[in-house]
């Protein structure tokens, strides 16, 4: 047979035709099988080309950008709405960023899934629908949330994650599916997977930069949290429906369904009664045309003036109809008005009622860039006063009836250490007095600070005229039991009339026995004051403030000379003073009350929706300048505390510079909060320099209150236990735990696997014997067991009495039995309470119990020197030493409290003298506590410190002087 030929063997050098470069484009591999060709119009697999593309890179893209939109407004609305009960610390923003990551990550990886098993566009419509649904959901589990308490002995930070994930782990979760999914569908409509996946990681980016943005600068604060959930719920279900081609009952489910739904919740969950009568006024507006006419007002006035002025009386006419139609149509828009504030009240308890807002009606509620502000109604000491609450924080209380009354303890220790650093002011004030009333020409009772020169006929004080002082110079001439009784009238009025109750604060009596002939309350005075002859004494009826008190004293003949003391008074008591926060602007008034004669008082605040609400609600003027008229000396500057004194720093040296005095304080008051600390940034050693920098030379001070624990610790520790301990027992023991071997007079092990437990027999009696620290799990255990082997033993008898014992005994903590060193040891020992060492090892401190034995403690971290000088003394044992060296030790490894030590640590070094006071009555308690640091460029005594105003009677625990 003839042979073909065979076809030549192939070269190493020749390359198959559809790998060379002129070869056509190859299809894409999908790991399937394309489907089989049917006619010659049937299509090979999906189609390709411009129009695929665009859905690809637009369509898709657009899914995903507006899904990350989402996730983001959520994100940073989810830190907002659980502020007002857990705050927004470092745990708030670690919990949720961790949570909503965390449903991200499993929710793409539940879209993937679902990805591969169901055709896209239609998954794609329900993860839209089932997103929006939960998203709003966040409203109804927040409050359930707020109401909700944590479980005793939970770590907070724990708490606050659980919290976070039971409220926006569910929606974050369902949000994280969708970009999956786009991206599948995204991937069956193009060719270029490359750039198809790059476009939708570039768009889900650039969806999160725009929703960052977006809540953080906008919505928040111009619309407030649950409005922004209400919104984002619905965007979401629209997406789905834009989505869901096709599925008409799918898209009529969610337009008549969970729109409504939504909007319904939604409505009631935001809804207050002065913002409805404004969108009904709004309504009504536009319903008439009356926005559009509103700008023609003052020309119709004048056309009406200019027509009355000519007579002309078609032009009158006109005038008068457009008046007539704009009073209708005002009339008409405060009756919509009305109407519209009795709906937002009816809506704002239905709301209430379903749980799904926690705003009670007729407060004051806002949320800002900063905060979610409330300012509601409360008793506060027996008084009804106006609470701040900025998140979960309360910031200030305010008596209406009594601006200037301090409630917070670290106040009223501010309030005393003003009063005391005014007092002791190296600068003198001097006023004009010809002679003093009667035949006085001496202060009877004042202090060395006032003094009288008869020959310049002046006046002065040294440092600012206190209270006791006015008292002194007010005390002499004829009228001086009329002006001392004014003056107590006065103080009472604002101090003692706050702490009656409501139905004894009628009037108040002081005591007067003869009053004045020639003196004659006028009518506005007589409303604040009369006086009573029959029960001789003067009676108020109100609290009154200075200006009032200075008319009255001014009534009778010697009014020049009370002018002098006013003039006196006041321009000792000028001063300048810097707040860092505003807060209630409670303690900036009571500066503008106590030091009235034109104060500078700046504060910086950083929200200007604070200065907005105390404004509104708590009585704070909006106009720069003397209260007489109405105004305030109280001059806010809006932004970050740390800007601000920056600014003034940098000012001040142009000003230094340029040869002009620069602006300083006399006192600077710290008092931003930042959930429970003071943000870090005002801190710092470099704001702390740049304080004393502004601080008026040889004079300022700056007083901060810091929130912290000072510990005290313990020797021996809580930890140290005795580990041993031995019972007698008179019962059967318990079959369970007979030992192995016979039990004699030495003790045995016993059995049943209770490892430490043994048991002796000596003169007919049972010693048990316990070797270690028993657990409350091995106690409950050996207490089940009765002596016949069954569980029913009573705790406290018999077997289960002597296991109880055994376990006190062994968690008995070690105590100290020789004594300390005598010069060390308390002056006397008093036994139950702690007791300081002698000075000056005073922080050292004592413990004793009945038998003899103690413990020892130190509050504080332990400096070095210190500790040396304990370990140096006669008569130390080396029981005490070892008790030193660990106090030592452990109180430099101690985490609480560090914040109060190494913040007055950084404030020595830039100050000469720093004070450190505690907000107890008495010594500091181991709590969580308000402490005041007073930084001062002046030495100062705290000795009867009571007298300066009556504010806080203890000095500081602690100091530094150089």
């Amino acid at each position: 047979m003839p042979v073909e030929p065979s076809s030549p063997a192939p070269s190493a050098y020749d390359v198959p035709a559809e790998f060379r470069d002129d070869a056509p484009e190859r299809p894409v591999r999908t790991g399937k099988l394309p489907p089989p060709v049917t006619g010659g119009t049937g299509r090979s697999g999906p189609p390709r080309g411009k129009v695929s593309d665009f859905w690809a890179l637009v369509g898709c893209n657009a899914i995903v950008f507006g899904a990350s939109v989402c996730i983001m407004v959520l994100e940073l609305t989810a830190s907002r709405l659980i502020a007002n009960y857990v705050g927004q610390s470092l745990y708030t923003w670690t919990s949720v960023i961790g949570v909503v990551l965390a449903g991200i990550s499993i929710g793409n990886y539940l879209g993937g899934w679902l990805a591969d098993r169901f055709p896209p566009q239609k998954v794609l419509a329900w993860q839209f629908l089932i997103s929006g649904l939960l998203t709003f959901s966040v409203i109804f589990l927040n409050g359930w949330a707020g109401d909700t308490r944590r479980p005793e002995g939970m770590n907070w930070q724990i708490w606050v994650m659980l919290v976070v994930a039971w409220v926006f782990f569910l929606p974050a979760l369902s949000l994280g599916t969708i970009s999956p999914v786009t991206a599948s569908m995204a991937l069956k409509r193009s060719a270029r997977t490359g750039i198809t996946v790059g476009n939708i990681y570039a768009w889900g980016a650039l969806g999160s930069i725009v929703g960052t943005f977006l809540t953080g600068f906008w919505l928040i604060g111009s619309f407030g949290s649950r409005e922004v959930i209400l919104v984002t719920s619905c965007a979401l279900v629209f997406m789905g429906v834009l989505v869901a081609a096709g599925q008409r009952a799918f898209r009529t489910a969610a337009l008549v369904g969970a729109v409504p739904l939504i909007l319904q919740y939604g409505i009631i969950a935001s809804t207050t009664e002065k913002g409805m009568e404004g969108f009904a006024k709004w309504v009504a507006g536009i319903r008439s045309g009356w926005h559009t006419r509103r700008k023609d007002f003052e020309a119709d006035e004048v056309a009406l003036q200019s027509a009355l002025a000519k007579g002309d009386m078609a032009a009158i006419e006109a005038a008068q109809a457009r008046s007539a139609w704009r009073y209708e149509r005002e009339t008409a828009e405060e009756e919509w008005g009305k109407w519209g504030a009795r709906l937002g009240k009816q809506l704002h308890a239905v709301g209430l009622t379903f749980a799904l807002r926690s705003d009670k009606p007729n407060e004051y509620n806002d949320e800002s860039d900063y905060y979610s502000i409330n300012i509601s109604n409360v008793q506060e000491e027996g008084d009804l006063v106006k609470q701040l609450r900025l998140d979960f924080l309360t910031h200030s209380y305010y008596n209406p009836e009594n601006p200037t009354k301090l409630y917070y303890t670290y106040e009223k220790v501010y309030a005393a250490i003003t009063e005391r650093a005014a007092r002791e002011w190296s600068r003198r004030t001097a006023v004009s007095l010809a002679a003093f009333p009667g035949e006085e020409q001496s202060i009877p009772g004042a202090s060395g600070r006032v003094e009288y020169d008869p020959q310049a006929k002046q006046l002065a004080v040294r440092g600012a005229l206190q209270l006791t002082d006015l008292r002194s110079l007010l005390s002499v001439g004829p009228y001086g039991d009329y002006w001392q009784a004014v003056l107590s009238a006065w103080d009472q009025a604002g101090g003692d009339w706050s702490k009656a109750s409501q139905q004894d604060r009628g009037v108040l009596l002081t005591r007067l026995d003869e009053f004045p002939a020639d003196i004659d309350f006028p009518p506005d005075l007589g409303t604040v004051l009369h006086y009573d002859r029959t029960l001789r004494s003067l009676v108020t009826t109100r609290p009154f403030d200075l200006d009032e008190m200075w008319q009255l004293m001014s009534l009778g003949g010697h009014g020049a000379y009370v002018a002098a003391i006013r003039d006196l008074f006041e321009r000792s008591r000028q001063t300048s003073t810097l707040f860092i926060g505003g807060g209630g602007y409670v303690f900036p008034r009571w500066i503008e009350a106590k030091f009235p004669h034109q104060p500078l008082i700046d504060v910086a605040e950083i929200d200007p929706a604070v200065q907005a609400a105390i404004e509104s609600e708590l009585g704070l003027p909006r106009q720069y300048g003397p209260p007489a008229e109405g105004k305030t000396w109280v001059n806010t500057r809006i932004g970050d505390a740390r800007k601000f004194v920056d600014d003034q720093w940098v000012s001040n040296r142009k000003l230094v510079a340029a040869g002009r005095p620069a602006v300083t304080y006399d006192f600077v008051y710290g008092d931003a909060f930042n959930d429970l600390s003071v943000p870090w940034h005002l801190t710092t050693h470099e704001f702390s320099t740049r304080i004393r920098d502004l601080l008026t030379p040889g004079l300022g001070v700056f007083l901060v209150n810091i929130i912290d624990i000072y510990p005290r610790t313990e020797y021996p520790d809580e930890s140290d236990k005795a580990g041993e301990a031995e019972v007698p027992y008179s019962g059967k023991l318990p079959h369970s735990l007979a030992p192995s071997r016979k039990i004699s007079a030495e003790f045995v092990p016993c059995g049943g696997g209770f490892r430490g437990l043994e048991v002796a027999q000596r003169n007919g009696t049972y010693l048990l014997r316990y070797t270690g620290v028993m657990s409350k799990q091995v106690r409950q255990a050996l207490e089940k067991l009765d002596p016949l082997g069954n569980a029913a033993a009573v705790p406290g008898q018999g077997f289960a009495g002597a296991i109880e014992k055994l376990y006190d005994k062994s968690n008995l903590r070690v105590t100290l039995r020789k004594p300390p060193p005598v010069a060390v040891a308390p002056a006397e020992w008093k036994g139950g309470s702690w007791q300081k060492a002698l000075e000056p090892y005073d922080r050292l401190q004592f413990f004793r119990f009945h038998d003899g034995g103690y413990f020892v403690g130190y509050r504080g971290v332990m400096p070095d020197d210190f500790r040396n000088q304990l370990l140096a003394q006669e008569g130390a044992t080396d029981e005490f030493k070892s008790a030193v060296n660990s106090l030592h030790r452990r109180t430099h490894a101690e985490r609480v409290g560090q914040f109060l030590g190494r913040y007055v640590k950084t404030a020595c070094g830039i100050f000469p003298y720093v004070y450190v006071f505690s907000s107890e009555k008495g010594e500091p308690g181991e709590s969580r506590d308000t402490f005041i640091i007073a930084c001062s460029l002046q030495p100062m005594s705290f000795d009867n410190l009571e007298t300066s105003g009556s504010y806080w009677s203890r000095g500081p625990f602690a100091w530094s002087v150089p």
